[in-house]
């Protein structure tokens, strides 16, 4: 089974182990592991099943049982609460927790996502790298974004970039993309990209505010749809996305940065639509 850094359930990492010890053992069961943990036997299959969770003491009793101690104990319990969390900022809160915590051999993807999202000014200096010729000037680097950030901030951002080898300095000094874009893919689960949105959001407003007509665009649509034919709009978004994709790659040489936001979400209760 995987090591218990990589997972992000706690129901996962449970079932995986299960399976593990009777493949070990022929007489380990569900049985003698609930046993085990103090836990009821049927509560314990409702847990497998993701419908219920282990409460405090039952967490304990299973962190004493499993043997883990230090880090290991530390990032279980985290993934508990992660999985427990009933608001976002909760669970990103636990997120963070469990990245702080997570073996560097298995520090591959998420981590990596996860800093690369949680501050918009990333991403926007990551594609200002394709049309802004950086060399070493954080204060004027900082000054190309709007909002304006500090030159502290810019540096934290070329850092990261080039620690995730998304961007390099080449021989006469300019920093620039190693890949000329990226994506989350549609995985939007993800509670570092769940920050990122969060932010941009903020970024629409500040550019509602600020910007004239002239350099934005910002529309609504209010409307009653048949829940069956939410996921023929939702393709629709993604096409438009993948054309607008071609068109920035297209789009030679660039001249500065911007931010798509598109957002479809209810304003009435759902009938016809699967959460």
């Amino acid at each position: 089974m995987k090591d218990l850094f990589e997972y992000h359930s706690y129901h996962s990492f449970l079932d995986d182990f299960l399976s593990a010890k009777k493949a070990e053992k022929e007489w380990f069961s569900l049985r003698y592991f609930a046993d085990k943990i103090g836990v009821d036997q049927g509560n314990l299959v409702r847990v497998f099943q993701g419908k219920r969770h282990l409460s405090t003491p039952a967490v304990e009793r299973l962190v004493s049982y499993l043997d883990f101690d230090g880090r290991r104990a530390d990032y279980f319990k985290a993934l508990v609460l992660f999985n427990k969390a009933k608001t976002d900022s909760k669970a990103r809160l636990f997120f963070e927790r469990m990245m702080l915590l997570a073996a560097p051999e298995a520090r591959i993807l998420e981590p990596q996502q996860f800093e690369f999202y949680r501050k918009w000014q990333h991403t926007a200096i990551y594609n200002l790298m394709d049309c802004y010729e950086f060399r070493s000037d954080y204060e004027s680097l900082a000054r190309q974004l709007d909002p304006i950030i500090t030159p502290s901030q810019a540096k934290e951002s070329i850092e990261l970039l080039t620690r995730l080898g998304l961007v390099q300095q080449r021989p006469d000094g300019r920093v620039v993309q190693t890949h000329n874009m990226i994506t989350s893919g549609e995985e939007w689960r993800s509670y570092a990209v769940h920050t990122f949105q969060e932010n941009t959001l903020k970024l629409a407003l500040h550019s509602l505010e600020h910007h004239p007509r002239a350099l934005r665009d910002f529309s609504t649509l209010t409307m009653s749809i048949a829940g069956k034919d939410l996921e023929k709009i939702r393709e629709l978004a993604r096409e438009f996305r993948k054309s607008v994709l071609k068109v920035v790659q297209e789009s030679n040489p660039a001249d500065c940065v911007y931010h798509l936001n598109m957002q479809l979400f209810p304003m009435s209760k759902t009938k016809g639509v699967k959460s």
